[in-house]
């Protein structure tokens, strides 16, 4: 089922739980232009309320690129408003993977950063290339960075401003796994409907928890407390319990 995103440059659909967003300019590598942007942004947001949507995949069209960064002409004016377009993905309540081949590059790449996971194809490469431009790196984009990698990649991806291997990302962390170009997209959606398959509330409880880990929190918040106490109120944790004493396998319906 196709989404109405309000513009061509990102396509949405939904398939058997999982919805593929699609970076849709592979003339420019699938460069991340306002217009994309401020879509992004509406369609996080109706994917997350979306009951019939358990996990989403981010990718982009074309081979040659996952996204090339923010377009170099609208660079300076997407400084200051594009930070929600890159974290909405972090913030909806929901899985989401980056299903990444070929280039990754500045903008793309701190767009699959917010992502839970990333796979991509042996082909791929990864840049910060913001020390060649002379651009402004602020803290939340540094930030993002950290919190999948250590300050010594971090260092390396910034100062340098060289391209990463695919096999250089995997080792540094970057990202989950490294396929095969011609089984990523198999393996992405194994992986997709693997995650489907399960609680839907564990998995956004487990996600929160995740975010709030991650951003130094010292205690944990009611919001997660809440989440916790909901997954064992819940429809699915007695489906959970029936399911494993008889030894088959449960089907959650997210209540």
């Amino acid at each position: 089922m196709r989404i109405e995103t309000g513009t061509q440059l990102l396509l949405a659909e939904v398939d058997r739980q999982v919805a593929t967003v699609t970076f849709n300019d592979p003339a420019r590598h699938n460069a991340l232009g306002l217009e994309m942007q401020r879509a992004m942004v509406d369609v996080a947001a109706d994917l997350d309320r979306d009951p019939d949507v358990r996990v989403v995949v981010l990718r982009g069209a074309g081979e040659r690129a996952f996204a090339a960064g923010a377009d170099i002409d609208q660079l300076s004016l997407s400084a200051g408003g594009s930070r929600s377009a890159w974290t909405c993905w972090r913030e909806i309540g929901k899985p989401v993977i980056a299903m990444i081949d070929g280039y990754c590059i500045g903008g793309g790449l701190l767009m699959a950063l917010h992502a839970d996971l990333r796979i991509c194809s042996d082909r791929s490469v990864f840049s910060i290339p913001a020390a060649r431009l002379g651009a402004g790196y602020g803290s939340w984009g540094v930030r993002a960075v950290l919190r999948v990698v250590g300050p010594a990649v971090a260092a390396d991806l910034l100062y340098t401003a060289r391209k990463m291997t695919a096999a250089e990302a995997a080792a540094a962390g970057l990202v989950t796994r490294v396929v095969p170009a011609d089984d990523l997209a198999r393996t992405v959606r194994v992986a997709a409907d693997e995650i489907a398959a399960n609680a839907p509330l564990t998995i956004r409880t487990c996600k929160a928890a995740i975010r709030h880990e991650t951003a130094g929190a010292v205690e944990t918040p009611e919001e997660v407390q809440a989440l916790v106490r909901d997954c064992f109120a819940s429809q699915d944790y007695e489906e959970g319990r029936a399911a494993f004493s008889a030894k088959r396998d449960p089907v959650f319906r997210g209540v």
